[in-house]
């Protein structure tokens, strides 16, 4: 037993040396090419002077000037990418496999979408033209007991592999990985169990300080001082199976054959590795390598002119004078230079011209800002051509670019399709359970398709009977309704949209992207459209059925005519919701009228208020003539007065009482035909309900 014990350990002890060793050669024997990807990342942020550089500089009193070209060039292409992205889909190879292939891609696609994979390609991206490689990690969790895909980014200066591979994507290499530094409470959070085995490893880095990059390259496995320790994650092909391994340098953490397999059934691993460029030695680079002679080219020519331009060259005698203080009056805008006993200019004291150096400068700087323009991203191509020339010129320096630059895209395609399809596996294998997923991101149309649904008896009898010719709306509602309520039709005979079997007979390709399929779909049908006009309705139903649109066949339904013939219930129902709308209309006119009424009434009686204020005023009137006419006369007057003064009041009173009548027949009114609208609206509403209900059930 103890031999067996022991046998065992200097196995896993013998593991560990190899795994260790070759993630170390792995490392060192690309240190001088990451060290060049450090440098290409510096450029592309704008750091393109190192800092010895910058001293011999300021001890010449030269100016440091950088004109940056590749930064714009990264973010055009960045952007390029960005417009022109694809997504995944899968196409039937038999016409069975239609509505199949269909579920495949909008299961792919809610995973990608699921996982922000527009943001994640656009850090490989960025990765993959600095740097040159660019990687993402595929792998499987558990999420409220459903089994989820995700996709994370793998770092340029944390992923690694097989230093003796030659593929872009590393397949043709023994092992590749990933390596992350964490800290000591996390990795022990992280990894139960394990917390000597990392200990041990922090205390055998004895200081902090060192250098990846020093003449005997040394790698360090943890940081003493800050508690952190550097674990590697790697997959390795053993035997033509792949096995997943963490480790540090002091022990394993974790050790597992892969869990996952190919569309042949295969081993396979969960790292998707991709490179731009890759020279003899087998190191990645991106396009930027190319441009770095160039843009130090511009930098340096530039800075030289001015400094030509800003310093002047002298000879002289003693008898000129002070030479020092000579150079400093001419380095000033406004310096005086005099001359002492008796010197003369051009003799004794003169100026060494320079300017056809400057101008050399000058003249070479503008060769290689035309150099860098003219390669990879041009003037035409990113829209900043400043010369004079022929559209199809331009066209022509366009296309130019373009296929400079295809290498580059058809490359990234590469390793897109080598995601897609390792997310394609992963969903086929652990996707075994029922499970609905949006298909659009449309509010008011949200559709869904299930996977893995079991199919009963009913469902795929019914499916049958609907395909026979001649059958009719009643009788696959009766049809439907038997399948309801007869128990035996609920018994499971298979299962529809079975992830297990749906990459048979299907490949992944690649179509612009959409904001969902029905986008897409619709774009397919406005090439189409043009052409119907001028061909016959067989031959463009016969286009249709060769297309690969969603819902095909209710589209050519429709071109029939088919879909006029509906339920008589169904019928019954619409007749019902224009009578009831015709009603609302009826209602709303009757407001309306209504409401002109109250209008007119309304100004009855402020006319008749008018009146009664008009007699107010002829009353007082006369009870002013009335004091200075004849005794005789004012008795009189003050008949009439009284007389007038009693029917007024009269008519304020039968004012007031009619103003409140009108007020309360108003409100009334107003109320009676809110009620009577909204009790049509009401119908209406349930009626449409009923009726898409009843069509839902039709079509199911």
């Amino acid at each position: 037993m103890d031999q067996q014990t022991k046998t065992a350990g200097d196995e896993d002890s013998a593991l560990l040396s190899k795994l260790v060793q070759m993630y170390e050669s792995a490392e060192q024997s690309t240190a001088d090419s990451r060290e060049l990807c450090e440098r290409d990342r510096d450029y592309r942020n704008g750091v393109q002077w190192t800092s010895a550089e910058e001293a011999t500089l300021k001890k010449r009193k030269q100016p440091v000037i950088t004109i940056d070209r590749i930064g714009p060039k990264c973010d055009f292409l960045m952007g390029m990418e960005a417009q022109n992205r694809r997504d995944p889909r899968a196409y039937p190879r038999t016409p069975d496999d239609e509505e199949a292939a269909t579920a495949a891609t909008d299961a792919l696609r809610y995973v990608m979408e699921d996982q922000r994979w527009d943001r994640v390609r656009s850090e490989c991206f960025d990765s993959f033209l600095v740097e040159g490689s660019c990687g993402a990690d595929v792998r499987v969790y558990e999420k409220r007991g459903e089994m989820c895909v995700e996709v994370l980014p793998i770092m340029w200066d944390r992923m690694f592999g097989d230093p003796h591979s030659r593929m872009r994507n590393w397949s043709d290499g023994s092992f590749k990985g990933q390596f992350v530094w964490m800290d000591l409470e996390d990795a022990v959070e992280k990894y139960p169990g394990k917390s000597d085995t990392l200990e041990s490893t922090i205390s055998s880095e004895t200081s902090a300080s060192g250098n990846t990059y020093e003449d005997v390259p040394r790698v360090r496995w943890a940081d003493p001082k800050r508690k952190r320790v550097r674990i590697v994650e790697m997959w390795t092909k053993e035997k033509g199976k792949y096995f997943y391994s963490a480790f540090t340098k002091a022990g394993m953490l974790e050790r597992m054959e892969s869990p996952y397999v190919d569309e042949d059934g295969e081993s396979d691993d969960g790292f998707v590795f991709g490179s731009c460029f890759i020279d003899r030695d087998g190191n990645r680079f991106g396009v930027v390598r190319r441009w770095i002679s160039l843009q130090d080219e511009i930098n340096k020519r530039r800075s030289k002119a001015l400094h030509l331009m800003s310093v002047r060259q002298t000879y002289g005698t003693p008898q000129a004078g002070d030479k020092n203080m000579i150079r400093q009056q001419l380095a000033r805008p406004d310096g005086h230079v005099e001359m002492e006993g008796g010197a003369k200019f051009g003799e004794d004291f003169g100026i060494i011209p320079t300017g056809d150096m400057a101008a050399a400068q000058f003249q070479l700087l503008q060769e290689a800002k035309g150099e860098i323009d003219a390669v990879g991203v041009n003037a035409a191509l990113s829209g900043n051509e400043s010369r004079n020339m022929s559209g199809r010129a331009l066209i022509q320096r366009s296309e130019q670019g373009m296929n400079e630059l295809g290498p580059v895209f058809d490359n990234f395609k590469q390793f897109q399709h080598d995601v897609y399809r390792k997310v394609w596996n992963r969903i086929r294998q652990f996707w075994t359970a029922e499970k609905w997923i949006r298909v659009t991101d449309e509010e008011k149309n949200v559709k869904f398709v299930g996977l893995n649904q079991p199919l009963t008896l009913g469902m795929q009898l019914l499916e049958e009977f609907k395909m026979q010719p001649g059958v009719t709306p009643e009788q696959i509602a009766a049809a439907e309704q038997q399948a309801k309520t007869d128990p035996r039709m609920q018994m499971v005979v298979g299962t529809k949209n079975s992830i297990a079997e749906l990459d048979v007979d299907i490949i992944i390709d690649d179509v612009p992207a959409s904001a969902s399929l029905q986008g897409e779909q619709f774009e397919q049908l406005v090439q189409i459209a043009p052409q119907a006009a001028s061909m016959p309705p067989q031959l463009f139903e016969a286009l249709i059925e060769a297309s690969s649109l969603r819902n095909k066949d209710k589209i050519i339904a429709k071109l029939k005519g088919e879909e006029d013939k509906q339920n008589p219930q169904v019928m019954q129902m619409q007749q019902q919701i224009q009578e009831m709308q015709q009603a609302l209309q009826e209602a709303q006119m009757a407001a309306q009228d209504k409401s002109a009424d109250m209008q007119v009434k309304q100004a009855e009686l402020e006319i008749k208020g008018r009146e009664i204020a008009l007699k107010e005023a002829e009353l007082e009137i006369k009870a002013m003539e009335a004091q200075n006419a004849a005794p005789a006369e004012i008795a009189q007057a003050k008949a009439e007065i009284q007389q007038m003064a009693d029917q007024l009041q009269h008519e304020r009173e039968l004012f007031t009482k009619d103003v409140q009548i009108a007020t309360l027949e108003l409100q009334a009114q107003a109320k009676d035909a809110q009620h009577a609208e909204q009790g049509v609206r009401d119908a209406v509403t349930d009626a449409q309900e009923a009726a898409a209900q009843e069509a839902g059930a039709q079509q199911a």
